[in-house]
């Protein structure tokens, strides 16, 4: 029997290979082993990472201011939200025709500085005559 046979000139090689077995007559096989030739690795270089850098500012706070021209519609607790923001010079025929009761009206002379205009006897007890 003939041992395994290569050659350096070609990448395939070629032996004979002999199985028996004691119940089965000899068998005769031949083995074809192709090497491939190696292939060069590929080498990729990546670009740098592109960075970029971001200057946060912050922003100047936003101041809400209600406008003094705007009557408000009193509420429960118009005394505090509302009068403040009336007009000055008002009448208590004023406050009456837009609605305030005779206690946002009494708010309103106070935050005024008790103007004479709204107590006519001047007794401490403003608008007396219209609620």
């Amino acid at each position: 029997m003939a041992g395994p046979t290569t050659s350096t000139d070609s990448p395939t090689s070629t032996s004979a290979l002999v199985t028996t077995t004691p119940a089965e007559p000899a068998v005769t096989a031949t083995v074809i082993v192709t090497a491939a030739p190696a292939i060069a690795p590929v080498t990729v270089t990546a670009p740098p990472p592109v960075v970029s850098t971001v200057t946060q500012i912050d922003q100047p706070p936003v101041i809400v201011v209600p406008d003094p021209t705007t009557v408000y519609q009193t509420s429960y607790y118009g005394q505090y939200s509302s009068v403040g923001a009336l007009p000055d010079g008002l009448y208590c025929r004023d406050l009456k025709a837009m609605g305030f009761s005779f206690s946002e009206a009494i708010t309103y002379w106070n935050y005024q500085g008790q103007p004479s205009r709204m107590d006519l006897d001047l007794n401490g007890i403003p608008c007396e005559t219209v609620y």
